[in-house]
Parts: C-alpha cells; structure tokens; sequence
C-alpha cells in the first residue's frame, strides 16, 4: 500500500481524452493499478470531438482531473492549448500525458522515453538502424 504522502499527491480524477474512443481499454487498466496501488483516484474516458478540445484543458483542473493522457485526433491539436510543454514533447510536436498542476496544463510525451527504456534494455539504438512503427491509434 502506499504511504499517507503518496495517496495525497494521487487521489483524484484521471483519465485518457480522445474521439471516439469507447473501445479503449485504459480505465480497466489504470483501474486496477489504482487499486493495487491503494490509490483512491478514478480514470474515466474523455471523449470530446476536437471543437470542445479548448474548454475542456481550461475547465479540467477546476473540474478535479489531475492529470490525463491523449490519443488521437488531439495529440497535436491540443500543444495550443497548453500553458507549457517539456522539451520531448515540444521537439516531438506531440503531447500524450497532460498534468494540471493548480491552474497550469503541461505536456508531455513519454513515448519517447519509453522507447528508448526498451531498446535500453535490449542494448539497442535505432541509430543508423530501420524501425517499423506499429500501433491501433497514433501511430
């Protein structure tokens, strides 16, 4: 179980926000990460067409979402609505993780990050190499 600090800094309202997206398997996921971690926070699906993309970064952390990730077709649309961007996403032009920390929206990417862990630990660089790129969504 986690400790009396980490819940504090955790408890409260995730999600993954999207178009589209009723078949993601993300809050079965995060639900049960969640509970093994003895987390009291809940993930839900935002799914919003991209007209309402704006009105949800600025209403979200009145609302109570801490954080959430994104998928398509916001992961570049939404760069604009953020108050501030780490440098991977600013060089990748893509945001998949939002945090609102108080009133302020940062973007992350951290496919990157988990791209390089895995061929990190199969001592592997895509430097000079070919790469095929595979997924269901963003890809």
């Amino acid at each position: 179980m986690a400790d009396r600090s980490t819940r504090i800094m955790t408890q409260g309202i995730y999600g993954v926000l999207g178009h589209d997206i009723a078949y993601t398997l993300s809050p079965a996921i995060f639900r049960h990460v969640f509970d093994a971690l003895g987390w009291p926070a809940v993930y839900g699906i935002f799914d919003l067409s991209p007209a309402r993309l704006k009105r949800f970064v600025e209403a979200a952390p009145d609302a109570g979402i801490l954080g959430f990730n994104v998928t398509q077709p916001h992961k570049v649309r939404i760069i604009e609505h953020l108050d501030q961007l780490d440098r991977t996403a600013r060089a990748v032009g893509a945001v998949n993780t939002v945090h609102c920390r108080g009133a302020k929206s940062i973007g992350y990417n951290t496919d990157i990050d988990g791209i390089g862990a895995a061929l990190k630990r199969h001592s592997r660089s895509l430097e000079g190499g070919t790469a095929a790129v595979v997924g269901a969504g963003g890809a």
